[in-house]
C-alpha cells in the first residue's frame, strides 16, 4: 500500500509540475515572445507594455485556461466511453460524437448569423449536446443489434465522416465572411475562447467532472462486468444513462468552443493509467484532468509557435502525437493475455461469455486489459482450471488464497464450488481436487500485476 501511495504521489506531482511548466511556457511563447519576468510583472500588475498586457490578459490567458479545461474534459469523456463500451479505442472522435456535435453547432451558427443574430455560449453548448446525443444514439442503436466492437467502431467512423462532410459543405458555401471564418473552428482551435466563454466552460466541465467522481465506485465495479456490478448494487440501466449523458456533455462542451479534437480522448486515458499503474476510476479521473490539460497545452503551444504567425489546427498536432502513441503501444505494449479453460467433469450446459458476448472457442481465448469472462451454469464440485499464458515474468506468483503453479510461460488457477450450509462457496483446490484454502471472498478471479497491484482483467464464476 505504501508503495502504491508513493507511486500515486510521484505521478500526480509529475503531472502538476508538467502542467505548471506548460502554463508558464504558453504565456511566454508565441508570435510576440515575452520573458518570464515580463509575464509575471503583467500578471501581478507591476507594470509592463500595454500591448503586451492586452496580449496576456485578453488573448493568451483565456486561451490557455480554456485549453487546459477542455483538454481535461475530453480526456475524461474518452475514459467514460472506454469504460461504457469496454473498448480501449472508444472516444468521442472515433465514435463520431464530436463530428455530430460539430455539425449541429455549425448549422446553428450559420442559421443565426445569416439573420444577424449572435449566438451565446449556452446556445453553442446546447446545439453541440443535441448533435452529440444524436450521434451517440445512433451508435447505441447499432450496439444493440451488433455486438462486435469492430463493427461498432466502423459505424462511429462512418457517422463522423458523414457529419464532417455535411459541415464542410455548409461552411464552404456560406456567403457571409463571418461564417466563412468558421473554417478555423471546424478543424479545431482554441483561439476563439474569451473570458465570457471561459466562465461557461468552467461551470459545465466542473459540474460534469464532479458528477463523474461520484460515479467512480460504480465504474470500478462495472469494469469487472455487468453481473458483478449488479451483485454489488449498481443499477446498470441508470449507470449507463449517466455515463452517456456525462460523456456527451463533456464532448459537446469541447466541440462547441474548440471544434473537434482528435486522439486526446484515446491516448491520454491510457497514458495516465500507465503512469499511475492503476485503472481505478478514483485515480484515473483526476489523472485525466491533469494529463489532458497538459497534453492539450503542449499541442496548442506547438500549433501556434512552430510556424508563427501561421497557426496550425490543434487536431493536426494532436493527431500526430496520438497516432504515434497508439502505434508504439500497439507494437510494443500488447497487454492481451491468452487463457485456457478446462472443466473437469461433465458440467452439462456451461455458458462462457466475454463482456456479455458468448465465447465460441471456450478452450482457448484472449482477454485484454479490463475485459472479463463470465462462466455460468457450473455444477457443484466441478473443478474449474484456468491457465494463463504469460509473456513475461512480471506477474504475482503467490497471490493470497490462490492455488497456483507457474512455469516461465503459464500460471494455473484451480477452483470448485462446494456446498456449505445450503449455499455454494468458491474455494481454491489442488490438481487432485482437494481444497487448499478458505472461501474466496468474491466470485471474481483477478489477474494481478505484482508491481502495480491492480486488476488487469478477470473471470466471473457463477454456479447453477
Amino acid at each position: 500500500m505504501k508503495r502504491e501511495t508513493r507511486r500515486y504521489g510521484i505521478a500526480f506531482a509529475v503531472l502538476l509540475v508538467l502542467l505548471g511548466g506548460l502554463l508558464i511556457w504558453n504565456l511566454n511563447a508565441g508570435s510576440f515572445p515575452m520573458t518570464a519576468s515580463q509575464v509575471l510583472a503583467i500578471l501581478f500588475g507591476q507594470g509592463g507594455d500595454e500591448t503586451a498586457s492586452r496580449i496576456v490578459w485578453d488573448i493568451r490567458l483565456p486561451r490557455i485556461l480554456g485549453a487546459a479545461l477542455l483538454g481535461g474534459a475530453l480526456s475524461i469523456s474518452g475514459f467514460l466511453l472506454q469504460t461504457f463500451f469496454a473498448n480501449p479505442i472508444a472516444s468521442p472522435f472515433v465514435l463520431g460524437i464530436s463530428s455530430g456535435a460539430k455539425l449541429t453547432v455549425a448549422l446553428t451558427m450559420i442559421f443565426l448569423l445569416q439573420r444577424g443574430i449572435l449566438s451565446n455560449s449556452f446556445v453553442l453548448i446546447g446545439s453541440a449536446f443535441v448533435g452529440a446525443m444524436l450521434s451517440m444514439g445512433f451508435v447505441l442503436l447499432v450496439s444493440q443489434k451488433i455486438r462486435r466492437m469492430s463493427v461498432l467502431v466502423i459505424c462511429g467512423i462512418m457517422v463522423g465522416y458523414i457529419c464532417s462532410a455535411v459541415t464542410d459543405f455548409a461552411v464552404t458555401f456560406a456567403e457571409d465572411a463571418n461564417i466563412v471564418n468558421l473554417h478555423n473552428w471546424s478543424v479545431g482551435s482554441f483561439s476563439g475562447i474569451t473570458w465570457s466563454n471561459l466562465g461557461v466552460i468552467a461551470g459545465t466541465v466542473g459540474l460534469a467532472v464532479l458528477w463523474a467522481f461520484c460515479l467512480s465506485k460504480p465504474m470500478g465495479a462495472y469494469q469487472l462486468g455487468e453481473s458483478y456490478a449488479q451483485s454489488v448494487g449498481v443499477s446498470i440501466r441508470r449507470f449507463r444513462v449517466e455515463l452517456i449523458l456525462l460523456s456527451s456533455v463533456l464532448s459537446a462542451c469541447v466541440t462547441a468552443f474548440a471544434g473537434p479534437i482528435s486522439f486526446v480522448g484515446i491516448a491520454v486515458p491510457h497514458l495516465v493509467k500507465q503512469l499511475l499503474g492503476s485503472a481505478k476510476p478514483l485515480h484515473v479521473l483526476p489523472g485525466c484532468c491533469l494529463g489532458g490539460a497538459a497534453f492539450c497545452l503542449f499541442c496548442d503551444l506547438l500549433a501556434r509557435s512552430l510556424f508563427a504567425p501561421t497557426e496550425l489546427s490543434i487536431s493536426s498536432v494532436t493527431a500526430v502525437f496520438g497516432a504515434l502513441y497508439n502505434g508504439l503501444t500497439g507494437w510494443f505494449g500488447d497487454k492481451t493475455k491468452q487463457f485456457t479453460f478446462a472443466i473437469s467433469s461433465d458440467a452439462g450446459t456451461v455458458t462462457v461469455k466475454k463482456d456479455g458476448v458468448a465465447v465460441t472457442n471456450v478452450t482457448n481465448f484472449t482477454l485484454s486489459d479490463g475485459e472479463t469472462v463470465k462462466v455460468s451454469g457450473i455444477p457443484a464440485n466441478t473443478i474449474i482450471t484456468i491457465t494463463e499464458e504469460l509473456d513475461d515474468a512480471g506477474y504475482n506468483t503467490t497471490a493470497s488464497g490462490f492455488s497456483q503453479a507457474q512455469t516461465t510461460t503459464e500460471r494455473i488457477f484451480r477452483y470448485k464450488f462446494v456446498q456449505e450450509d445450503e449455499k455454494f462457496v468458491l474455494k481454491p483446490v489442488d490438481q487432485d481436487g482437494n481444497v487448499t484454502g478458505d472461501e474466496v471472498s468474491s466470485t471474481t478471479i483477478v489477474v494481478q500485476n505484482e508491481k502495480e497491484g491492480e486488476i488487469d482483467n478477470g473471470v466471473l464464476l457463477d454456479t447453477l
